[in-house]
């Protein structure tokens, strides 16, 4: 039934898409031949929402078009922050780069190495590895004399997330080098003083440290503390009545300087994770009053 811009019923929220068979799909190049052992083929996903939008219902036309054409016309959604609706189907996305393909195929022992996030689908690590070193550019996000004002800086996050992502999995795979050389190109191509180092940056830190480049690490994510520790100075000199507004940023900045805390002992940087453990305790004193307080009233 369509009533406005929602349809309110669903025959079933289980569904299925034609795929193509193992050889199909290395014929269409849309994967190689050495890694046929470990995919499945069988296209099945459960809709996550009880109603769909138009863009919902238009986004699923698309997906059976491509599906009935035999997958010759590739789809692609756009890979932004975690959260983001792939319409059910995390599990047959490739990330390329900072986008994710559609692909009718998964694998089955896919791993999760990020750190500190469920993410979507596989990664095709030699495009994503090509993308990041050789193809993107930076719009004058590597200078230090451009502005880039609140909307622009949110669109860099998926670029240093992203990067932190293949990082990781190079480094499973014992590609520290080129690990390493990812996170660089990146902190090279997007400057501290054009998106300042935020939540974004707890992500590369982590992935500096598995890569075993402690130093890298150690640097970045002490600026990451450092802003984080500036904020919540902030919120703690603020009106008791703008608190309140504020205790959930406080707590995201206990929590990033607590992890990288973590990350850094369990990474072999003691002193690092010492020092902001201490850090951690000096500033629950602070600021543990007012989230405590939030955390009863939700």
């Amino acid at each position: 039934t369509n009533t406005g811009e929602t349809v309110n019923y669903i025959p079933t929220k289980n569904m299925f898409v034609p795929s193509l068979s193992k050889e199909e799909l290395v014929k269409a190049g849309l994967v190689k031949a050495e890694d046929t052992a470990r995919i499945t083929t069988d296209v099945r996903f459960t809709y996550p929402k009880n109603t769909m939008l138009k863009d919902d219902i238009a986004a699923l036309n698309i997906i059976a078009s491509a599906a009935s054409g035999g997958w010759k016309r590739p789809i692609y959604f756009d890979g932004g922050l975690p959260g983001d609706n792939y319409e059910g189907l995390a599990d047959y996305m490739k990330l390329e780069g900072i986008v994710y393909r559609l692909v009718p195929y998964k694998f089955v022992d896919s791993t999760k190495t990020s750190n500190g996030r469920e993410d979507q689908g596989f990664t095709d690590i030699d495009k994503s590895y090509d993308l990041f070193m050789n193809k993107y550019i930076w719009g004058g996000a590597d200078r230090n004399d451009v502005y880039f004002d609140e909307k622009n800086r949110i669109m860099f996050a998926p670029y240093r997330m992203n990067s932190a992502r293949i990082a990781n999995e190079l480094s499973a795979r014992g590609k520290q080098a080129d690990a390493v050389k990812i996170l660089d190109k990146v902190k090279a191509g997007i400057t501290e003083h054009s998106y300042l180092y935020d939540f974004t940056a707890y992500y590369m830190a982590g992935a500096y440290y598995r890569a075993g480049a402690k130093d890298k690490a150690k640097d970045m994510a002490g600026k990451l503390i450092r802003n984080c520790e500036d904020d919540i100075n902030y919120i703690s000199n603020l009106d008791d009545s703008r608190k309140p507004a504020l205790a959930g940023d406080a707590q995201r900045d206990m929590t990033l300087i607590y992890i990288m805390s973590n990350i850094a002992q369990a990474s072999g940087d003691s002193t690092s994770a010492h020092l902001w453990s201490q850090k951690v305790q000096t500033l629950q004193g602070k600021i543990g009053g007012l989230i405590n307080s939030q955390q009863q009233q939700q």
